[in-house]
């Protein structure tokens, strides 16, 4: 539509009906100062609005008519972005699209919502509109926050709340993010936000959250940009105590309550600690982990047993186990914590046997049973192996002991290198059973259920653990 260039009103069609219409006026014509809209002439005046009508037709009214039934659909409106300093004299509140005088043609605004209701008797629907924000960096940013509703506590000094997603569609900015803990600031830090994808890690000291049970927290994440929030969003979560590991992911994380840099744990290795006079009573004179051969890596081995049977251990099988959902979780002592109080079950002491053994350069292992816990030794530095036994393939290495044959995947040339793992009854420890012994015992088990430890892969491979799947030891 165009506008007069005398009077800069709109124009139907190529002529100005309002500057026609005075100018017959003034000119002396006998049309009537307020023709009716039933007249046969073709112009008149609107009955309710009072403006000039075309051929009988207001259209004002009619546009405003057509308005009011899409605000009664409830119609959806997209919205452009506007820039600051755009061309344009007038713009809509809701959509930022030009209007004429106080009316937009494309969603309407509150002095024409009101006029409806005024006509009507009724308030019309209002329209879902996409409200543009003030135009700045932040409208490029598109931002996710991720999180678990319930997350065990990190076995690191920090523990990761959450992840905050962000795709930026502009430029690099700077932004401040913070995060909240129930109600306390817990991180408040300045980013950079290069453009395309990244991520931003919460993680909160995991001291400010440790607690015996489990408890939900409130947690608030909040990113700014041009000194207003871009993002926030709230959200609870469960964070479960540090000694409670989940049973469904036992093979995955089991290895983080093996510490070998524990201080209680480096006290059995010192001269004259327990595992130091079990393995001089063994003809050894010090640790020297695979240096010296498997042999002298399965004395190592079996002087670790000596030396915790010599502590006087009891073993205690009422296990605190819970039940979240699908998930149970059982409270697992630390090393450190079991050598206080001189009690644990069969997870626990292999941990414990597992924790000594990496201290002095070995390789052990866990390995599970049914229902159970057993800890094993690599006879050969670096095996990161795929367990391959049958009954028939056993070996012995000394004292007639049966170890198991272990390969390592095809390393690509058809080749794989062989290795021996031997396993010991931890909890016989607690008993009269000597080493020996306790080694026979644990063969038996394993063979016994070795179907399904090999269906299920129930076992872990510390060495493993630690280098390809970055399991790190908690804080004990």
């Amino acid at each position: 539509m165009k506008k007069c260039e005398k009077c800069g009103r709109l124009m139907a069609t190529d002529t100005c009906s309002y500057c026609s219409l005075k100018e017959r006026m003034s000119s002396g014509s006998k049309a009537s100062p307020a023709p009716s809209t039933s007249s046969s002439g073709s112009v008149g005046k609107c009955p309710e609005c009072g403006r000039v009508t075309v051929a009988g037709k207001c259209r004002y009214c009619e546009a405003m008519k057509q308005h009011s039934q899409k605000l009664a659909e409830g119609f959806k409106v997209e919205v452009e972005l506007i820039r600051p300093g755009s061309a344009g004299a007038n713009r809509c509140d809701r959509c930022g699209r030009a209007m004429v005088g106080k009316y937009c043609h494309y969603c309407g605004t509150s002095v024409l919502d009101e006029m409806v209701q005024k006509k009507t008797g009724s308030k019309p629907a209002p329209a879902e509109v996409k409200v543009p924000i003030r135009a700045s960096a932040a409208t490029n940013l598109y931002v996710t926050c991720n999180h678990d509703d319930i997350i065990p506590l990190g076995a690191d000094a920090t523990t990761e709340l959450c992840s905050v997603c962000i795709d930026n569609k502009g430029q690099e900015i700077g932004a401040s993010f913070s995060l909240m803990v129930d109600g306390n600031t817990e991180v408040v830090k300045t980013v950079q936000i290069p453009e395309g994808r990244c991520s931003l890690n919460a993680a909160i000291a995991s001291r400010s959250l440790s607690s015996d049970y489990a408890k939900e927290h409130a947690v608030t994440v909040d990113l700014g940009v041009d000194d207003r929030s871009a993002f926030r969003e709230s959200f609870s979560l469960i964070v479960r105590p540090r000694f409670d590991l989940d049973l469904n992911e036992l093979t995955n994380i089991a290895s983080r309550w093996v510490t070998p840099n524990s201080e209680s744990v480096k006290n059995l290795l010192v001269r004259d600690g327990p595992i130091m006079r079990a393995l001089a009573e063994m003809g050894m004179e010090s640790i020297s982990g695979y240096q010296a051969g498997p042999k002298e890596a399965l004395i190592q081995f079996m002087a670790v047993y000596e030396g915790i049977r010599s502590l006087g251990m009891r073993y205690v099988s009422d296990t605190e186990t819970m039940k979240d959902e699908s998930t149970f979780y059982q409270r697992v002592k630390t090393p450190s914590k079991l050598l206080s109080e001189k009690t644990g079950n069969c997870i626990e002491l292999s941990c414990l046997f597992a924790s000594c053994m990496e201290s002095m350069g070995l390789h052990p292992m866990l390995i599970y049973p049914q229902g159970h816990c057993i800890c094993g030794l690599l006879l050969k530095a670096g095996g990161i192996a795929e367990i391959s036994y049958t009954p028939e393939s056993t070996d012995s290495i000394e004292k007639n002991l049966p170890c198991f044959r272990m390969q390592d995947p095809d390393r690509g040339d058809g080749k794989r290198d062989e290795y021996l793992a031997v396993f010991i009854e931890c909890t016989a420890a607690c008993g009269s059973l000597d080493a020996a012994d306790a080694i026979k015992s644990a063969m038996n088990t394993i063979a016994h259920d070795w179907e399904f430890i090999n269906r299920e892969h129930q076992y872990n491979i510390v060495y493993y653990d630690r280098n390809l799947k970055n399991v790190r030891p908690m804080v004990d």
